[in-house]
């Protein structure tokens, strides 16, 4: 924790947790095997750690209902996109590094371990970009990390990092996702895979031929329109100036929620439309900007929010 990267209180505040942590520690430890059959039944989310030769631990984490679990290198570790960086960023410079390993590479060590761990192959390759391996905000590992969604009639399902909102005049979502966004993460560095993140897994059951054709392209820019006014129409007395810039309208598809049948989702096609709001306080000089994504159904223009369940919208 001696990096310069932190301000002083985030130091202090470190210590502080630290020396509460080793107070409450046992004074002593017990290894034992962890039987994996055994821990898919809880009731909890259940972990296991392996200690390494270099006295590192890695981590094995299994979230109990959502279809998901975990492989982590490195358990203090964060990983770290290039494209997720600010302009102004302290780890900038960190990515002006070639990896050791080829991104060609990578990307063959990471189809390799969806074979062996027999991941749907409906999943596909959505991007391949450099990344880091952080702790406590030192680079640990230089590599590529690659996301796979699923696909279907060569639509593929976009992941958002960004997570989703929920806006006052809006009315509720047509349909949400049935569970967690489904996702494989995976981070690869020249000695293998460091991270494993496959978050919530579906399995596909049928694939359903119908004759549905999608809303004209004039209708749908009509709903969007519509929509954006819902969302975006009320302003908090605070807000002086406010505007939308769409940037992109892209078919996609998505995994929405079947009301019938609350077990199981349906791909659809979808229409994902990037944009950002611009807004300025009162005694602000310049906007604030906010990336946003606004999703509607391509069959009948209804707003969905595929990007979390109707628990999480509270609806």
């Amino acid at each position: 924790m001696n990096s310069d990267r932190f301000e002083a209180f985030e130091k202090s505040e470190y210590e502080r947790t630290l020396a509460q942590e080793i107070e409450n520690a046992p004074d002593s430890e017990i290894f034992t095997a962890y039987n994996l059959a055994e821990n898919l039944n809880l009731t909890v989310p259940n972990a296991a750690w392996y200690l390494r030769d270099d006295g590192r631990y890695s981590s094995f984490i299994i979230g109990v209902g959502e279809n998901s679990y975990q492989y982590l290198r490195d358990e203090e570790s964060a990983i770290l996109q290039e494209d997720f960086l600010e302009p102004d960023s302290v780890e900038k410079p960190d990515f002006q590094i070639t990896p050791d390993i080829s991104k060609d590479d990578a990307m063959k060590i990471a189809q390799k371990t969806l074979k062996d761990l027999h991941v749907d192959p409906a999943l596909e390759m959505l991007y391949c970009k450099k990344a880091l391996a952080y702790q406590y905000r030192e680079p640990m590992a230089l590599g590529w990390q690659m996301a796979f969604t699923r696909t279907s009639t060569d639509l593929q399902i976009q992941y958002d990092f960004n997570g989703y909102y929920t806006w006052i005049n809006s009315p509720k979502p047509m349909h949400a996702a049935p569970w967690d966004q489904e996702v494989v993460l995976i981070f690869v560095d020249s000695e293998g895979v460091y991270k494993f993140d496959l978050r919530g897994a579906g399995i596909q059951d049928e694939v359903l031929f119908r004759n549905v054709g999608i809303l004209a392209f004039d209708e749908m820019i009509e709903r969007l329109e519509n929509q954006l006014v819902f969302q975006h129409a009320y302003q908090d007395e605070s807000i002086e100036e406010y505007s939308v810039v769409i940037n992109s309208i892209n078919l996609e598809c998505s995994l929405i929620d079947q009301k019938e049948d609350p077990e199981s989702g349906i791909l659809i096609p979808s229409w994902n439309i990037g944009y950002q709001l611009l807004y300025r306080s009162t005694g602000e000089a310049v906007c604030s900007v906010i990336d946003l994504h606004l999703l509607l159904n391509a069959i009948d223009g209804s707003y969905i929010e595929p990007r979390a369940t109707e628990d999480m919208l509270g609806y």
